[in-house]
């Protein structure tokens, strides 16, 4: 019986820190084609499991000019870059526990420009918050 007892508290154990280990991660948002002034956006974080999102990045070529945001329930961009190449925006020290979609656009202003990206979101739980 004491031994059964061990048991479950040692899984009780193993299943809580995997659980509180599991609030952070990243999720791929986009991967394909992006032609000029396309843009996708991820959903908001209030349906991710466990968190909120911390870091918008986007890998596209280097000669290829993109934009990257954090935009609020209201609509309202709160945090935005913009450059040629990978791009990234990473409020972790910031404070980002708000509700937000992360956002990647094709910001060429050529007619049919045309190139691949991927657009990765990182999310985590700040510091203090539980999961519910």
């Amino acid at each position: 019986m004491r031994r059964l007892w061990l048991l479950t508290a040692a899984l009780a154990a193993v299943l809580a820190v995997t659980t509180a280990a599991s609030a952070a991660g990243s999720q791929t948002y986009y991967n394909g084609s992006f032609i000029n002034g396309s843009y996708a956006t991820s959903s908001y974080d209030n349906s991710l499991a466990c968190g909120w999102w911390y870091a918008n990045i986007m890998y596209k070529p280097s000669w290829a000019w993109g934009i990257i945001a954090m935009i609020d329930t209201g609509g309202t961009w709160r945090y935005s870059y913009q450059q040629s190449g990978n791009i990234g925006i990473d409020i972790h020290t910031l404070g980002y526990a708000w509700t937000k979609k992360l956002l990647c656009k094709n910001n060429m202003s050529g007619y049919g420009t045309v190139y691949n990206a991927t657009c990765v979101g990182s999310y985590d739980l700040p510091p203090g918050y539980q999961c519910v």
